[in-house]
């Protein structure tokens, strides 16, 4: 059981929990279609060097396969996916390619900063509870919290991700940290040192971690999600090794 995620297709770090790699049979490959990914020849050591961010975005599907499906249909893809279920405490991950390859999730400009994380939720509470009895019955998933959301000064009730989401969230910063010590484990703040909840002034020279809306202002993804409880998760896990 691969429990990696890999920076090039030699150089990995163990995460501690179940990773499904693009070339396992049960493996969600963007590998090989060159029309929604940027291929590039670039070493571990090069890759240390360039890179500068890590992104959270929301998918608006329920599961991974629906994600995958439909980023491939609109000629997008990223590194990784989130699913929406619960193996012994932790959500699926899914590596579609190697760290090494830019995955077209950010935008134009963006994308080479550094990859970007899907998770599988469908975030609009504002519209309608997403997650009824019906909705979790048909699409095999749990139920998801809410919470009220300001981003770009609008407020907005949201669903969360699950604990076992967050869960496997906290491991794949964790890791993608370790492999690249230049990325602080941090998001951008106010002046205040209170987590930013609109667009970056400094898009393409911020190091450290990013939500969606950070990069754009047209985006909203992920709002609402405890920027500070994953800072604090990542950093014990830096400290204690796990």
């Amino acid at each position: 059981m691969n429990t990696s995620i890999w920076a090039t297709e030699d150089k990995s770090f163990n995460i501690g929990c179940r990773v499904i790699k693009w070339d396992e049979p049960e493996g969600l490959s963007f590998l090989n279609l060159r029309q929604v990914y940027t291929y590039r020849n670039w070493d571990y050591e090069t890759l240390k060097n360039k890179l500068k961010q890590f992104t959270i975005h929301w998918s608006v599907t329920y599961r991974a396969k629906h994600m995958f499906s439909g980023l491939k249909a609109r000629g997008y893809s990223c590194n990784f996916m989130i699913d929406d279920d619960n193996v012994e405490g932790y959500a699926t991950i899914y590596q579609n390619l190697p760290i090494q390859h830019a995955g077209w999730s950010q935008g134009t400009g963006l994308n080479a900063l550094g990859p970007g994380v899907e998770i599988s939720y469908m975030p609009n509470a504002w519209d309608e509870d997403m997650y009824d009895d019906n909705d979790q019955k048909k699409w095999n998933v749990p139920p998801h919290p809410t919470t009220t959301a300001i981003v770009h000064g609008t407020k907005l009730k949201v669903h969360l991700p699950t604990d076992a989401q967050m869960n496997s969230l906290y491991q794949l910063i964790w890791g993608y940290c370790e492999l690249f010590p230049n990325i602080k484990p941090e998001f951008p703040k106010d002046k205040y040192g209170v987590p930013l909840t609109t667009n970056l002034g400094n898009t393409h020279t911020y190091t450290g971690l990013v939500n969606h809306y950070h990069l754009k202002r047209g985006k909203i993804d992920a709002a609402g999600i405890d920027m500070a409880l994953i800072e604090k998760e990542v950093k014990s896990r830096l400290k204690t090794g796990y």
